[in-house]
């Protein structure tokens, strides 16, 4: 990836409101992803960390009990700004997801492009 911001996303994504947990060892944080992709997702903080940083992810998809729990990386920023329209937050990239929970967000993306079946988060 690159902070050229026409090159950011490498796959498509579709807009959601996630819950998400993320963190370290030390202490977890809760914010909103405001979109996914296979790939990752973009999370709307006030306070993102900084590029490159790796982080444990903690969310449930809507229609399921089972939190998903994964690895990312801090991939780009957007800094809180007054004199900017962007919405503050930080790009992430899934990092070693399983195929099975990259199967989970498949089906979940794969709803979200049918209107008529978007699940309510």
């Amino acid at each position: 990836m690159t902070d050229d911001p026409n090159r950011r996303r490498q796959e498509d994504r579709e807009r959601t409101l996630l819950e998400i947990q993320y963190g370290d060892a030390k202490s977890f944080v809760s914010d909103f992803a405001l979109n996914i992709s296979r790939g990752g997702m973009f999370i709307s903080t006030p306070e993102p960390l900084e590029k490159g940083r790796q982080l444990s992810l903690r969310f449930t998809l809507p229609g399921s009990t089972v939190p998903l729990e994964l690895m990312a990386e801090v991939m780009w920023v957007n800094p809180p700004s007054k004199n900017s329209q962007l919405i503050p937050g930080m790009g992430v990239a899934f990092t070693g997801i399983s195929d099975e929970k990259r199967k989970d967000i498949e089906r979940y993306l794969d709803l979200m492009k049918r209107p008529e079946d978007k699940p309510h988060a």
